[in-house]
């Protein structure tokens, strides 16, 4: 029953929606709702930069993952869907849309989509579902859907800003690597301390090297140890 199945994906949610890795997430989700269901197409897919088209991070199809694509808003259901509000297509699709090359080859005949936004509100991306069938269960998609929207867009833009992070740590780690420097935190609660892989280099230390307050005097020139432990 629609109940049943409501219960069910807030279970999901529950017991595997928080991943530590997004795509995990992503894929466990697509799988899920084109099984509960009973979907030919299921596709979760971000808002590239330019507006303008769409990167699929998780696509599933008859029963199995498939490779992620890319495909234009333009004359596209989707183009009706991102920034906007659930769209509907409960039957004949390919022809009130008959310039989407992708629904003939898909051979869908129903759709269902809702945009996902960021915390602000901005379009992030959208969720879909489609089918070679009429749809005979709005009301399930519908429950189901209100669920998972605010979740898939809350982890579109945990994996962003994620991304984000790793590509400024690399930077930061490749501008170490070309000045030739370092850097190191302390902890003076614990007396601890961390070191980057550059700064590991410059003092011939590996990570199995024991980063305490003595260890770093240790390392210091001899002329200096005083001066450095006073600081």
């Amino acid at each position: 029953t629609s109940l049943k199945k409501r219960d069910d994906a807030l279970h999901f949610l529950a017991n595997r929606g928080w991943s530590a890795v997004s795509e995990d997430f992503f894929n466990s989700l697509a799988g899920y709702l084109g099984k509960t269901l009973e979907m030919d197409y299921v596709l979760l897919g971000k808002l590239n930069e330019s507006g303008k088209s769409v990167e699929t991070i998780a696509l599933y199809s008859h029963g199995k993952l498939v490779p992620n694509i890319t495909y234009k808003l333009s004359g596209t259901p989707c183009d009706n869907i991102i920034g906007k509000e659930m769209c509907v297509y409960p039957k004949g699709i390919r022809e009130k849309i008959p310039n989407d090359k992708l629904l003939v080859e898909l051979q869908a005949e129903s759709c269902v989509g809702v945009p996902l936004f960021d915390s602000k509100r901005k379009p992030i991306g959208i969720l879909a579902v489609l089918h070679t069938k009429p749809l005979t269960n709005f009301e399930t998609i519908n429950s189901i859907f209100n669920i998972f929207a605010i979740s898939a867009g809350a982890e579109f833009e945990r994996k962003k800003w994620e991304d984000a992070l790793r590509e400024s740590e690399y930077f930061f780690k490749e501008s170490q690597k070309a000045a030739f420097i370092g850097s190191y935190k302390t902890n003076f609660t614990t007396g601890l301390w961390e070191s980057s892989e550059i700064l590991d280099q410059i003092f011939g230390i590996d990570k199995n090297y024991s980063r305490n307050i003595q260890s770093w005097l240790n390392i210091v020139h001899p002329d200096d140890r005083e001066m450095i432990n006073s600081y």
